[in-house]
């Protein structure tokens, strides 16, 4: 336990960090002096070296916010533990919520995105959402279970180490992104998120009803495709 609050701690201390010099450069100020940094003790490397086990163990039966009052199951996510692909939604949907897993719905159009587009088996991904329970009637989730949930993310993301994470729609994009730009100005290409190449794209249900935004996903697909390939 005192190694997960060091974790959690050390997470938390980083966006602090993040927020500070956003601040910073807000205010004009572009370079910032060097400073000498000691050599990093092995054993804090050492303690991000955890399993997907281990951080499913810790989420254990979570009643860390009150979607755990409406919620059937946590869904954690599932695929391949050293995926070169992941990807990301923002909340489990209804079927999710009764089976416990992500995007579940047999034929989805995900699992045609990852088999047909990028002709790689769905198993050899890495597949999960931002939140890990359903609010309720599929509503979006509010920024404290967002702030509440993403440190386990960012731990699987940290985990598996994923050559590539695909994050799909706009709520998934602005948060693990830390981003107020609409998908429109985010998607199409890679972002960095602490070295992970991240590319937003539309999610599957909005594709399904807006089937003229098919092509633009596709094309989001490709330099995905591209970029594993290359």
């Amino acid at each position: 336990m005192a190694d997960t609050n060091r974790r959690q701690e050390l997470f938390d201390l980083a966006h602090q960090v993040k927020n500070y010099l956003n601040f910073v450069k807000s205010l004009g100020v572009r370079n910032l002096p060097r400073v000498q940094v000691p050599p990093v003790d092995p054993s804090v490397i050492d303690s991000f070296n955890e399993t997907l086990e281990d951080i499913r163990l810790d989420l254990g039966d979570c009643v860390r916010c009150s979607l755990s009052a409406s919620r059937k199951r946590i869904v954690f996510g599932e695929g391949h533990p050293k995926a070169d692909l992941m990807f990301i939604g923002a909340t489990p949907d209804e079927t999710d919520d009764q089976e416990g897993r992500p995007f579940s719905r047999e034929g989805s159009l995900l699992t045609d995105i990852i088999e047909k587009g990028l002709e790689i088996p769905r198993g050899d991904c890495y597949i999960t959402t931002v939140v890990k329970c359903r609010p309720p009637s599929d509503r979006t989730p509010q920024q404290n279970e967002i702030l509440t949930c993403r440190p386990f993310l960012f731990r699987q993301i940290t985990s598996i180490r994923p050559k590539i994470i695909c994050v799909l729609g706009q709520t998934a994009a602005q948060s693990l992104l830390d981003s107020t730009l609409p998908l429109a100005r985010l998607r199409h290409r890679f972002h960095n998120l602490s070295g992970f190449p991240v590319m937003p794209t539309f999610h599957p249900e909005y594709i399904d009803r807006h089937k003229e935004r098919k092509r633009e996903t596709w094309e989001d697909i490709k330099l995905i495709k591209e970029r594993l390939r290359g």
